[in-house]
This record gives C-alpha cells, sequence and structure tokens, in this order.
C-alpha cells in the first residue's frame, strides 16, 4: 500500500478515535447526577406533596391554638360569679380599706371599728450597754416564757451571756413559736438603762399574749444575774383583738377578730383595718383629784347613744404595774355603776369600763378616794366610715373586649387560611377545606344568634347584637366575619342593666318555668348532658296519679317530678308538678349564656377523638406516611439507578481505556509504515 493510503487510513483513525486523556478529564460524577435528576421527577414531586401537606396541618395547628385560647377565654367567664365583677370602696381609707369579688353583692355598708388588733409587746427595763454581761453566776441561767397557747419556750442564757447573746438565743430556738427580740436604744440620756430588751409576737389577737414564767426563770437578779421577771417589763402593747360594728350589728357590742384583715362580715368583701374610727378622749383623762400618780389614759369607742360622764374612783389603792394587792376602782355614770380590778397580772394594757369605753394607767401610785372623770358622746357619722360596693363596669366590659378580640382572632385566621383570588389564582393553603368552613359556620352562627333558652319576654337581653355587638357583613371589608363592638351602645347596656348583661354572656345552666300559677316548676337538669333550650311541659294529674311529656316526648315519672328521657334533648330536666287533679301545661326554659355556648361548642371543636380539626390532621398524617413509605421506594429506586450508573461509566472508561491503548498501538504501527516506505 502506498504511503499516502496509509496516510489516509491514519488520518481517519486520528480524526474519529481520539480518546487521550478520557479516563481524566471526563466528569462522570456529574453525568450521572443529571441522569439521575431526570429520573428524580417523582420524587421532587412527592417531596412538594409531602411539603403542603405539612404546610397544612401547620395551619392547622395555629388554628387549633387560636381556638384553644378563645376557649380559655370564654371558659374563664362562663359564669356569673367569674363574669361579674366588684369593686368596694371606703369613704375614710385612713380607718380601713376594702376590696370586693364578684360574689359581692352591690350596696353600701357602714362601719365603725373600735379598735385594731394588735400584738402583744414587752419592754424590759434596761441594762446599761448592749454587751452588758447578763449571766455572771458561773452557771446557765434560763428565761422563760410561754407565747399565746403554745407550750413554754425555755431560753438558756450561758454564763458570760450578754444582753445582745439573749436576743440572738431567743430569736434563733427552734422552740420559739413567734416572738421576736430585739434591743431598743433609748439614748444617752437614759443612763444605766438605756439598753431594753424588746420582746414582740409576730401575731395579733387576744389569744397571741406574752408572758413571763416567773417561776421557771432564774435570770431573776440573785447571783450576779441581771432580773428579767414579770415585774421589769412595760407591756408597751397589750394583745388584743379587732372589734368592728357593720351595719349597726351588734348595736350593744363588737365583732372581734384577731387580724386586721376581715373577710367573714360582709359577703365577698375583705376590710383591711387601718385605725380606729374615733376615740372617746384623744389623750389622758382629766386630771387626778389628788396625789395619785398614775396617769390614766381612756380609749375605746362609746357605744351609747346618750353624752355622759364617767367618775373613776380608787377603792382600794397601791402602786402599778403588778400591783399587790389588787387596785380596785368604782366607775359610775350618774345612772349606773361597777368596778374594775387591776391584779397582780395588770402591765398598763386596756381595761374596759362600760359601753366600749376602755382606761389604762401609766407605772405609779393610786391613791385611796382620788378620782378623775372623761367624757363620751354618741358614735355620730363622722366616726361612721361608708363601705361601698358597685359594678366593676369598666372591668366587665374588658372582659367582653377580650372575648371579641379572641374570636376575631380565630376568623381572620380561618379566612387568612382560605382565601381565594379569581384574578391571581392564588389561594390560602386551607381554601376549599370543608371543615374549617364548618367550625366558621358554627362560630358565627353562636355570635349572631340568641341564647339558649333566652326569651324576650322575660330577658332584657337574648343576643350579642342587643349589646352592640354585630358581625361585619361587608365581605370588601378587612373585618369581614369579625364582630364589631358599638362601644357605646355596650356601654349603655352596661349601665342600664348589668344583671342582664351578666345573664346573657355568662348564665350557666339556670333553670326558670315561665309558669307563674305554680303548677309547672324547674327541678334540675345535668349540664352537659340536658341541653340548654326552651320546653313544652304537659302535665295531667287523675287521682294523685302525674303522666306528662316534655316537648311532646314521654317523660319519666318519679312522684311530683316529671324527668326527660335519653335520646332526646331535654334528657336529665326535671320539672315539678303540683298533684292537684288537672291538666297543666307550661314552658320551663333552661338557659345558657353566650360565653357558655361557645366554650361546649369548642370543646367539641377541640376534642382529641371527635374534633373536625384534629381529625383533620391525624388523616394528612396518615398521608403523609403514606408519602413517605412511596419516597422511600422511589429513593432505594434511584439509588440503584445511581450504582448501576456508576457500574456502567466504569465499564465504559475500562473499554473506551483499552480502545485508546489500540488506537495509541495503530499509529505507532503506522507512523512505522509511513516512515519505511
Amino acid at each position: 500500500m502506498s504511503s499516502a493510503g496509509i496516510d489516509t487510513i491514519s488520518g481517519l483513525y486520528s480524526a474519529s478515535i481520539t480518546f487521550s486523556g478520557l479516563g481524566s478529564d471526563i466528569d462522570y460524577q456529574s453525568m450521572i447526577e443529571q441522569l439521575v435528576e431526570v429520573e428524580s421527577y417523582a420524587l421532587n414531586r412527592m417531596e412538594t406533596w409531602k411539603a403542603e401537606w405539612n404546610e397544612k396541618i401547620e395551619a392547622l395547628n395555629t388554628l387549633n391554638t387560636l381556638l384553644s385560647d378563645f376557649k380559655a377565654s370564654v371558659a374563664a367567664m362562663d359564669t356569673p360569679a367569674e363574669f361579674q365583677s366588684r369593686t368596694a370602696s371606703s369613704s375614710n381609707t385612713n380607718v380601713l380599706t376594702a376590696s370586693a369579688t364578684s360574689t359581692a353583692a352591690p350596696g353600701n355598708h357602714e362601719v365603725v371599728v373600735a379598735q385594731l388588733a394588735k400584738s402583744e409587746t414587752i419592754v424590759h427595763q434596761g441594762v446599761s450597754a448592749s454587751d452588758t454581761v447578763i449571766n455572771n453566776s458561773g452557771s446557765t441561767k434560763d428565761l422563760v416564757f410561754t407565747y399565746g397557747s403554745n407550750p413554754a419556750v425555755t431560753i438558756s442564757v450561758a454564763d458570760g451571756a450578754t444582753l445582745s447573746d439573749l436576743v440572738d438565743a431567743i430569736n434563733d430556738s427552734g422552740a420559739n413559736p413567734g416572738v421576736t427580740a430585739s434591743i431598743l436604744d433609748m439614748g444617752a440620756g437614759a443612763g444605766a438603762s438605756r439598753y431594753r430588751l424588746v420582746l414582740q409576737g409576730n401575731d395579733t389577737g387576744a389569744a397571741y399574749d406574752l408572758t413571763i414564767d416567773d417561776s421557771l426563770t432564774t435570770l431573776d437578779g440573785t447571783s450576779s444575774t441581771i432580773d428579767f421577771r414579770t415585774a421589769t417589763y412595760t407591756e408597751s402593747q397589750t394583745a388584743q383583738d379587732a372589734r368592728l360594728r357593720v351595719d349597726g350589728y351588734p348595736a350593744d357590742g363588737w365583732i372581734e377578730r384577731a387580724t386586721n384583715t376581715v373577710t367573714d362580715v360582709i359577703n365577698g368583701v375583705s376590710l383591711n383595718l387601718t385605725s380606729p374610727s374615733a376615740f372617746t378622749a384623744p389623750g389622758a383623762a382629766s386630771a387626778w383629784s389628788g396625789a395619785s400618780t398614775a396617769t390614766p389614759t381612756t380609749g375605746g369607742l362609746y357605744t351609747g347613744t346618750t353624752a355622759k360622764t364617767y367618775t373613776l374612783t380608787v377603792t382600794q389603792e397601791g402602786t402599778v404595774p403588778a400591783p399587790s394587792p389588787d387596785v380596785i376602782l368604782q366607775w359610775s355614770d350618774g345612772t349606773n355603776s361597777g368596778t374594775i380590778t387591776l391584779d397582780a397580772d395588770y402591765n398598763g394594757g386596756w381595761v374596759e369600763v362600760a359601753e366600749g369605753t376602755q382606761v389604762r394607767f401609766d407605772a405609779g401610785t393610786l391613791v385611796l378616794g382620788d378620782s378623775f372623770t372623761y367624757d363620751v358622746t354618741p358614735t355620730t357619722s363622722n366616726t361612721i366610715t361608708q363601705v361601698t360596693v358597685a359594678n366593676d363596669l369598666d372591668a366587665m366590659q374588658e372582659k367582653i373586649e377580650e372575648m371579641v378580640g379572641n374570636y376575631n382572632e380565630v376568623i381572620a385566621n380561618i379566612k387568612e387560611q382560605t382565601y381565594y383570588d379569581a384574578e391571581t389564582g392564588e389561594a390560602g393553603v386551607l381554601f376549599g377545606n370543608y371543615a374549617v368552613n364548618i367550625i366558621k359556620n358554627k362560630l358565627n352562627a353562636i355570635g349572631i344568634g340568641n341564647a339558649p333558652g333566652f326569651d324576650t319576654d322575660y330577658d332584657p337581653y337574648i343576643n350579642l347584637a342587643q349589646l352592640g355587638i354585630s358581625t361585619d357583613a361587608d365581605e370588601t371589608s378587612e373585618t369581614f366575619g369579625q364582630l364589631l363592638i358599638d362601644s357605646a351602645e355596650l356601654e349603655n347596656a352596661l349601665h342600664n342593666d348589668p344583671q342582664g348583661v351578666a345573664d346573657l354572656l355568662a348564665v350557666y345552666f339556670q333553670g326558670v318555668s315561665d309558669d307563674t300559677s305554680g303548677n309547672i316548676t324547674y327541678y334540675s337538669s345535668i349540664p352537659g348532658i340536658t341541653e340548654p333550650g326552651i320546653y313544652e311541659i304537659d302535665a295531667t294529674v287523675s287521682g294523685g296519679v302525674l303522666t306528662g311529656t316534655i316537648n311532646g316526648h314521654s317523660a319519666t315519672v318519679d312522684g311530683d317530678t316529671l324527668t326527660g328521657q335519653s335520646g332526646y334533648p331535654e334528657y336529665g330536666l326535671a320539672v315539678r308538678v303540683n298533684l292537684v287533679d288537672g291538666h297543666y301545661t307550661g314552658t320551663v326554659r333552661l338557659k345558657l349564656g353566650i360565653n357558655g355556648e361557645f366554650e361546649a361548642e369548642l370543646t367539641d371543636l377541640l376534642s382529641a377523638s371527635n374534633g373536625p380539626i384534629n381529625i383533620l390532621i391525624d388523616n394528612y398524617n396518615d398521608i403523609i406516611d403514606g408519602i413517605d413509605e412511596k419516597i422511600e421506594r422511589e429513593t432505594r429506586r434511584l439509588t440503584s439507578l445511581q450504582s448501576r450508573l456508576v457500574t456502567q461509566f466504569a465499564a465504559l472508561e475500562t473499554t473506551l481505556s483499552e480502545l485508546n491503548s489500540q488506537a495509541e498501538y495503530l499509529s505507532s504501527q503506522i507512523n512505522k509504515l509511513s516512515s519505511s516506505a
């Protein structure tokens, strides 16, 4: 063969079989990924489909949360006690302040405070310094006291202990039932008695008196100790109960309470007592007629009805505090008389004289035959504090606005998730969802409908529209379908008949009979079982035997009672009938407020087993589970495809490498032939 022919063959091979760099330059991975991507259309569609269902579930969960919030808000005010709000005000906050719960009845009350509840306080006669050694006996000594009805407390005072050590020992004692010890610095002018132990009860009330047990106290002033027995203390404040009179009761005495917070005298009202209403004689009484030095002070609140003067005369003299023998005084108001006795336990506290008046004496002597006087006047309007309980209309309006706001959040969310724009074709995630539309319609029916069991002939309000709350019917409005409040109309309704508003919103399975003759009366029902509504009663009594129907259905008879049977709305409704022979008809209404109606509907809608949203979520999760199975199968198919492609391209690379080697060999041989021609 000529060299020209060989060159031609070589050229042909050179043009069509050029494999140089085939194994390293071709991106097999990219080719495989692109081929797999082409085959991944179905998988991608499934992933998109799954994301769409997850988006629906997310939207349903959001709606569920809003419905739950709405339910919580109406459940918190679905009874009159929860919905109604009351305020309590005091005409004299220096004497008392007041607050009220929803159970308080609107009205006015007159309160007189004779005295505050106080805790016991006793003050020791004192030592020169806080670090004064009070026990230098060489052994441990005891201070023993009792507090109220608690067991006696023994405070062990070590040898060398100071006044400060005693305070710490009292406060740190595990047996201490509620007494606080402190040191009062009287100032340099008090000299050797500058620093004084103060013992104060932590509880108010006459039952919490504080007493030093002299028979057991060995810190008694002997054997190089400081005396801490009873006689070394002054009672600066006596444990006493609060005393008050409400609406003139009791006329001849006082209501007594151990604390200054009184919650059980006016129903639903808490009184916080801060000061007595008045004193019979502020400061001291008249001066003693003789040499007595125990200065008297009068107090209390006079319960009498006429002005008078009391005279107290010493009939048995002595020295206070802790007189021995007793000091006796006779009192007289010109008509009545009596005696008061100051015994060994007297430490300067208040002593009852008569008709609510009191007296106490500072330390000193009371001399036989000496007397003093004090004047009293009847309680006037100046000493009476008016407590006014009223409806808190602002709070009630806020509750209504809260309910409407939560309702509107639900409706706005449904509108957002179910919208459809005909021009753009865009739609919400839940567009066309039948169950969601049912939810909206059910809630709307309650918002615009009459409350079950209500009747215009008997109830001032039977629907929200009468309170100024209506549904926005403008389809072009951003608030379409939501409830709108006419604030002025709502305020008028609350001012005109707050109880009527409370009933419409919050009455809870209240049964009433419209039979004014009294022959048919409501007896009972079963909330959650008996459906609220209006029921017609038809009863016949013959020979003392009752038969009858409720809403045309035969009722169960038990003596004088008709009860609705299972399978009907009136199931559990019981009415009583006069057993005098005759034929009786009437209407019984079982009333449920709007909030209760919303709560019942929302309970059904949110049911984990039967609620439409939860059923949808379960169904959608089942669909997603099915998609996941398909995705898993498709993923396995694509993985297998990728594996086969890798194998095939590897084989191709091997084949091409072999062909390339052969081409190189042929090219080499041709070149040799060409060079030898």
